[in-house]
């Protein structure tokens, strides 16, 4: 999936998925795929129907990740956003949303960090969504 299927999907979910957390994990880890495990292709300590994370090492060698709960986990969504980046959350009570807002610095007008918005109806999803955006353009 590319980054701006994984952001639509993010703010479009009801809940958090492990689907969604290996395309997140895809996207963050450099050379890394999602791959969903089926009871063919399966060592005996993955479990059939499991979503996996591939990376290649230096070596060449191919090793299998279970992702973080990025979308399901407010702390490890958190390790999504940009060291160099400030962040902030907020519940719009009325459309029943939460918003993140990641930059650099604040707003000077409201005080508010809100380059990278993301918004959904959780606050894994919405950090998520956010960081990945802020991601895209951050610097390394």
């Amino acid at each position: 999936m590319t980054r701006d299927e994984v952001i639509k999907r993010l703010e479009a979910a009801i809940e958090g998925s492990r689907e969604l957390d290996a395309n997140i994990a895809a996207l963050a880890w450099p050379g890394a795929n999602a791959y969903y495990v089926t009871d063919g292709d399966r060592p005996t300590e993955i479990g059939n129907g499991e979503w996996l994370v591939l990376r290649r090492t230096g070596e060449g060698r191919v090793v299998k990740h279970r992702p973080p709960e990025y979308s399901t986990s407010t702390d490890a969504a958190l390790l999504l956003v940009p060291k160099t980046m400030g962040w902030e959350i907020t519940f719009q009570r009325r459309e029943h949303l939460h918003v993140v807002g990641i930059d650099v610095t604040r707003n000077t007008v409201n005080g508010r960090y809100e380059k990278y918005i993301g918004r959904s109806k959780t606050t894994p999803l919405a950090v998520c969504a956010a960081a990945l955006k802020a991601a895209a353009e951050a610097p390394d």
